[in-house]
């Protein structure tokens, strides 16, 4: 620092420093956890006075594969949803933060595992009767996914003239099939997918 008026001009003072923070950190989920969702938040503190925060999430630790999902936030955030991500899947992510002038060195790579679901049915019981010739089926949901397939048929291997496939969006948890037969043995089953992934 230094002072001035209008006729003089002090001496700079002694020098001091400081030093500016180099990288972001990340938060959760913690390294190395698996989630119960292909729609995970991640979470991470921020960089004062940057403008935008950057981050890579991929299937492999170089990022460099087809799967590789790139973005950025403005420095208002602290989070990020990443969405139709592979059931049953390793990702690997980092961040960096941006200014007008320069760049941050990435964070550590974390890595976080989706979980490889199947769906869980609810109703009717397994072996139970339904009273008439229409039903509802319940199950339970998988977060992040965008539709729930459910098939029913006669015969256990889902392949005869009168096997039927229907889809209800994420926002269903039940569907409602009529017109069966009377007095017939029904097998049925679901699954979730979205826009990269089905499950089993």
């Amino acid at each position: 620092m230094r002072a001035r008026n209008a006729n003089d001009t002090t001496a700079w003072c002694s020098a001091w420093t400081f030093t500016t923070q180099d990288t972001m950190a990340l938060s959760t989920p913690a390294n190395g956890a698996t989630v119960n969702s292909v729609s995970p938040t991640l979470y991470y503190t921020t960089i004062n006075g940057s403008t935008y925060h950057d981050y890579q999430l991929d299937t492999t630790p170089s990022f460099n594969s087809p799967k590789l999902i790139i973005g950025s936030r403005s420095s208002s955030y602290s989070s990020v949803t990443a969405s139709g991500l592979l059931y049953g899947t390793t990702y690997y992510w980092r961040m960096r933060a941006r200014d007008a002038v320069d760049t941050s060195a990435w964070t550590q790579t974390w890595h976080f595992n989706t979980i490889l679901p199947s769906m869980t049915l609810s109703s009717p019981a397994n072996g139970s009767h339904v009273n008439g010739v229409t039903a509802t089926l319940y199950w339970n949901t998988i977060s992040g996914s965008t539709y729930y397939d459910y098939q029913y048929d006669t015969v256990p291997s889902f392949n005869s003239p009168i096997s039927i496939i229907g889809s209800k969006s994420s926002s269903y948890s039940s569907a409602t099939i009529s017109n069966l037969y009377y007095g017939k043995l029904y097998y049925w089953r679901m699954r979730a997918r979205n826009a990269n992934d089905t499950t089993a």
